[in-house]
């Protein structure tokens, strides 16, 4: 009995105690909500417009064209104008006049290509005309070629049998040949001039 008598102070307090959390945890209000509100941000706005804006940027090293283009002057003569920006690194537009050459001499040598250039224009007609006529005079010699062989057989055949002389037989032999000859000498000038147009046409090109 002394004993539970000695330990009821401490318990009442610690009893006590709880009451009195569990008192105020039930009076305490719970949290108000509140809504939340868009609030408007100033903000400072500006009208743009479209502009050409070229970036430019420092680099250092060596520089190598993508393309590379070697000018060979076709005509000789004196330079008499230079473009002004005419120097490494310029930029030209297409076509664009760089250099002028002195037009005295330049005329002159148009003038001589021009006057050799007509002169093979000719001689290819006239290797046209000829080689036309060489065509026709070699049709006409076939056809002596044709009478003279028959010529020859006639008189071969009359000095067998005595009819004519061994002399009219050789001259119709001889004029036989004659024929043929100039027969072969216009088949060997019509092979040469295809030859001959081929040099000039290449001379013209």
């Amino acid at each position: 009995m002394h004993k539970i008598k000695k330990l009821s102070g401490p318990v009442f307090a610690i009893i006590a105690g709880i009451f009195i959390i569990k008192i105020s945890l039930g009076k305490k209000e719970a949290p108000k909500e509140e809504t939340l509100q868009n609030i408007p941000v100033k903000v400072q706005t500006k009208r743009l417009s479209k502009q050409r804006w070229s970036p430019k940027l420092t680099v250092y090293g060596t520089v190598h064209p993508h393309d590379f283009y070697q000018a060979v002057a076709e005509v000789s003569g004196r330079i008499s104008w230079i473009h002004p920006q005419f120097q490494g690194g310029a930029i030209f537009s297409k076509e664009e006049t760089l250099l002028r050459i002195e037009s005295t001499d330049y005329e002159i040598d148009l003038k001589s290509a021009q006057s050799g250039l007509k002169e093979l224009q000719n001689r290819v007609l006239e290797l046209d005309k000829q080689e036309k006529q060489t065509v026709e005079m070699l049709e006409l010699d076939q056809q002596s070629l044709t009478l003279a062989l028959k010529e020859f057989e006639r008189q071969s055949a009359l000095e067998e049998r005595g009819s004519t002389t061994q002399t009219v037989k050789d001259q119709a032999h001889q004029a036989y040949l004659s024929v043929k000859t100039r027969l072969k000498q216009k088949e060997n000038q019509l092979e040469t001039i295809p030859v001959q147009r081929e040099s000039l046409m290449a001379k013209i090109e």
